[in-house]
């Protein structure tokens, strides 16, 4: 049993002395759990990959919620097929979505590993996105919706200099969404997004060191 997040005290969590027992306090109410292997008590590292994953993960939910479908780049790159049919994300739905023969060009260049690495890859953006709206059955979805690149920003939005080559030779749009404090309460996330032309993204950025960019001000408003 793990627990994490909070300190065994907030959480009103007690451990036995020989930690195979838990007893959780809620209110007026006490639960003695017995465990069969010892309780372990961690709490997990704040890290870049921990801010990005929590970012994927709000923005999964947004998708959810406002009608969007999503497949990451990599999983393009590992499903490649000849029909061009990948499946796609939103919230438990797996939906079966063609992409169509016009943008087949693009996306075949965009889900090529920028690090050249079969074991690590690394991708230019994170999602292709299309907006599916919101419907009871998705078994049958045309092929000739909106499609868009999705980049997901934490704190400090930096670009890369791979994503700047990428932003002045797409003709799909790309959206970027932010949340500047990723590690603050739930009900207290502000996420930000907006979708424009690689191009247009391209006149808000400036270099700063080592074929970096960021906003310039340093600001991302929608």
């Amino acid at each position: 049993m793990l627990v994490h997040g909070d300190s065994p005290t907030k959480l009103g969590i007690k451990l036995d002395a020989d930690r195979h027992k838990v007893v959780l306090e809620n209110h007026d109410r006490i639960y003695l759990i017995l465990c069969k292997y010892p309780i372990t008590m961690v709490t997990p590292r704040i890290t870049n990959k921990l801010r990005g994953s929590l970012g994927e993960i709000y923005y999964k939910e947004f998708c959810d919620q406002e009608g969007w479908a999503y497949v990451s780049l990599e999983q393009i790159y590992e499903t490649m097929n000849p029909e061009w049919t990948f499946t796609f994300k939103k919230g438990f739905d797996r939906i079966k979505i063609t992409i169509p023969e016009k943008i087949r060009d693009e996306v075949k260049t965009l889900v090529k590993p920028t690090n050249r690495s079969s074991t690590s890859p690394s991708f230019v953006f994170d999602f292709l996105a299309c907006n599916l709206k919101k419907y009871r059955d998705y078994s049958k979805v045309n092929s000739d919706v909106f499609f868009t690149w999705v980049e997901s920003k934490t704190g400090h939005v930096i670009f890369s200099g791979s994503q700047i080559r990428t932003m002045s030779k797409i003709d799909l749009p790309l959206a970027i969404f932010h949340i500047a404090d990723i590690l603050d309460r739930p009900e207290k996330i502000r996420m930000i997004y907006d979708l424009k032309s690689g191009k247009e993204w391209l006149k808000e950025l400036v270099p700063i060191e080592n074929e970096l960019y960021e906003f310039a001000n340093n600001r991302f408003e929608k």
